[in-house]
């Protein structure tokens, strides 16, 4: 491609160097989980013995309520009823992921689940049945932790953002390079600050990525 002639690209940076700075323990201590179920959540005191930061939510009412959560847990059925949908959780998954594109989404559920839910849930990071065994809740959250933390696998995010908001795809490519020249020199300050020309519809995109995990990581916030 012409572009990359001219421009850096997000396949050159390496998880590596972020991931090496924290023990898989300090990992789970500093990403902040919220759980969304109107049932009792059996393994809520298991997954906190394994270091993990969680709070407890029997349902949200309004989705501001997720902002300041880097991982949201949420059970498909019984939840999410104030935004009107018959899909109830599967629906507020959706919209998360609508409004907060970078959040880590694991969605669980006891049930078999049509499929106008499964294209809800799409939008989910993993699904896990809910009496799956702690091994199994436990893997998903680290590979969505480490994943959360991979330069190229949030860059991803970012670009599908910038495309979706109609970014002329030159422009893509040349905060794509500042974004992987800022990681590879160690001067990473923020995703709002790769837009320097104040672009709105640019703004707009990488305001939502503000405060990631990987970002306050990167800036030193944790």
């Amino acid at each position: 491609m012409i572009l990359s002639l001219f421009f850096k690209s997000a396949n050159e940076l390496t998880s590596k160097s972020v991931l090496e700075k924290f023990s898989l323990q300090e990992l789970r201590k500093k990403i902040d989980i919220l759980i969304i179920d109107d049932d009792v959540f059996s393994y809520l005191d298991l997954l906190k013995n394994h270091g993990y930061h969680i709070t407890y939510k029997k349902d949200i009412t309004d989705l501001k309520e997720v902002s300041a959560y880097d991982c949201i847990l949420c059970d498909v059925r019984g939840v999410g009823r104030s935004l009107g949908s018959q899909y109830d959780g599967a629906y507020l998954v959706q919209q998360i992921r609508e409004n907060y594109p970078s959040k880590i989404i694991i969605a669980y559920t006891a049930e078999s689940l049509t499929a106008n839910y499964q294209s809800f849930l799409s939008n989910a990071d993993d699904i896990i049945e809910k009496g799956a065994e702690i091994e199994r809740w436990t893997a998903s959250l680290d590979k969505c932790f480490k994943d959360a933390l991979d330069p190229i696998k949030q860059w991803g995010k970012i670009r599908i953002a910038l495309l979706k908001a109609n970014v002329p795809i030159i422009e893509v490519a040349y905060l794509e390079s500042k974004y992987v020249k800022a990681i590879k020199n160690g001067t990473f300050h923020s995703f709002a600050e790769l837009n320097k020309n104040k672009n709105n519809r640019i703004s707009q995109v990488l305001g939502v990525f503000a405060m990631t995990i990987l970002e306050k990581i990167l800036t030193g916030e944790v």
